[in-house]
């Protein structure tokens, strides 16, 4: 297809190498081995509930186009999943990408909104603000790269829905920020102190504990470890971090707001377990 939009399709199908289907290919691989890593690729998933969600937006008047333009994906992908190729003799999909079904199953129906203003479910853009700050990142720093003011940005966070096109601003930060410094962003050290605190008191899930398939599932959990201590869960992170974005562990502790000395001392605890089990 010479209209093929450049991206990760464009990279594998057509062999294009432009740095913008570079760069998408690199993000595919790079979260690919994140979710390899932690145990939780799963490219594809059932397309029943998806399909049933998405004929039940047109029953209430939305755009077949205006539901693929939203959810950032092709016509064709979409009039697969609801019809097949009938002129091929191919049934409807039974399987679809999970990311592209997460971004129908948020839709929400609106028929009059164009695609960049349909609402969607504002759980997932609440999860990566919480995981955001559960790192550090304070509200007012979250806010300017939204370019939003903080008192948009405070009520926003108070809403059951958000805008498709502000989830997406929401989620392109998150994919920029997660792994990231705050002070690379502009956050203080004050900031940073006071936000890691709030967000311990409130219980706010770190990155690390939501994956790409289901941070946008209001039905969906934290992964913290049905049985983990909070030794094992500090020591299962710093690891990570260590593992997948070279950290030391002195810059892993700091990454995450604890001590060195805390970090030691949760390793040699769970060196001790393993050694007595």
């Amino acid at each position: 297809m010479a209209d093929r939009e450049h991206g990760y399709a464009k990279y594998k199908r057509e062999g294009c190498r432009c740095p913008i289907c570079r760069a998408a290919n690199a993000a595919y691989v790079a979260n690919r081995q994140k979710q390899i890593i932690l145990r939780r690729w799963q490219p594809y998933v059932d397309a029943e509930p998806v399909r049933t969600h998405v004929r039940g937006l047109m029953e209430a008047g939305m755009q077949r186009r205006h539901l693929a333009t939203a959810a950032c994906m092709s016509h064709g992908v979409l009039e697969r999943l609801l019809y097949g190729r009938p002129s091929l003799g191919r049934a409807p999909s039974q399987q679809i990408r999970a990311h592209h079904a997460r971004a129908l199953l948020v839709l929400r129906a609106d028929p009059a909104a164009p695609p960049s203003r349909i609402p969607i479910d504002a759980t997932g853009s609440l999860r990566r603000v919480r995981a955001l700050g559960a790192m550090g990142f304070p509200n007012a720093v979250l806010a300017g790269e939204l370019d939003m003011h903080p008192m948009n940005f405070h009520t926003m966070l108070s809403q059951a829905t958000v805008t498709v096109g502000m989830a997406q601003r929401v989620a392109a930060l998150y994919d920029r920020a997660w792994n990231a410094d705050p002070r690379a962003f502009g956050a203080t050290a004050r900031g940073i102190t006071r936000t890691l605190a709030r967000a311990a008191a409130a219980g706010w899930p770190s990155p690390l504990a939501w994956d790409d398939e289901s941070i946008d599932d209001p039905a969906a959990v934290p992964d913290l470890g049905a049985r983990a201590t909070r030794t094992a869960a500090l020591v299962e992170d710093i690891s990570w971090l260590m593992e997948t974005c070279g950290y030391t562990r002195q810059q892993a502790a700091e990454r995450i707001g604890v001590t060195k000395a805390a970090v030691d001392q949760a390793f040699a605890r769970a060196n001790r377990r393993a050694e007595a089990a």
